[in-house]
């Protein structure tokens, strides 16, 4: 066999004993153990039958809990309602939740029952039904008032000229006749081009005023 595979060998039989030795171990222990000339473990001591009952018991009283009925004897019963026929547990004051926001509604409201003390006894007080209160609204109903249309006046008419239109003339009757609107319409557009020709006529002037005096200046 060869150096190099002699070593190989070695080195992996040292690495399995090492993995396999903690379960050869316990092979070699279960092994010791089943074998019949291994020592027998002593009998386990029995306890006496005193000790067996007085365990059983307690541990059936364990097991039990406390007993509900002593709870339910001991714990004090609910006080009812002092309202005559009500059979709820008692809130405050004597009363249920429902009647102790019903005395509060009578003592804020100013109606409170003279029987429906404090700390009544219960099942002691009859039962108010309380009414409805109105509330008298002390502002009148307000009264819808409708405006009255507006007539116009009955003065002289007056005539209006829109833009580009021509004048009219009105006649003492209100009417306006053919004849009297041709005779200002043929007066108005030639002293409309007179004023525009004016102005024009103005301008030019004036520049020429200036464009002299810049003249002479130069």
């Amino acid at each position: 066999m060869p150096p190099l595979e002699r070593a190989f060998r070695t080195v992996l039989a040292e690495e399995l004993a090492g993995q396999l030795s903690p379960l050869t171990d316990t092979l070699l222990r279960i092994a010791e153990s089943l074998s019949p000339s291994a020592p027998r473990r002593q009998p386990r001591r029995e306890l006496p039958n005193a000790a067996l009952d007085a365990l059983a018991s307690s541990l059936a009283t364990l097991d039990a809990g406390p007993d509900d009925t002593a709870e339910e004897e001991a714990a004090p019963e609910a006080r009812a309602c002092a309202v005559i026929g009500c059979k709820r547990p008692v809130r405050s004051l004597g009363y249920c939740a429902a009647h102790y926001q019903k005395r509060r509604l009578m003592v804020a409201s100013g109606r409170l029952h003279h029987a429906w003390t404090e700390e009544a006894a219960p099942n002691s007080i009859p039962d108010v039904i309380l009414g409805r209160k109105r509330r008298e609204s002390s502002e009148a109903p307000e009264i819808a008032v409708t405006p009255e249309p507006v007539r116009p006046s009955e003065g002289p008419r007056v005539w209006v000229r829109k833009k580009g239109a021509s004048p009219v003339v009105p006649t003492p009757s209100g009417d306006s006749p053919p004849v009297l609107q041709q005779l200002a319409q043929a007066l108005v557009i030639p002293t409309a081009q007179r004023s525009e020709r004016e102005q024009v006529a103005s301008i030019v002037e004036q520049w020429a005023s200036e464009f002299r005096a810049n003249k002479h200046r130069s």
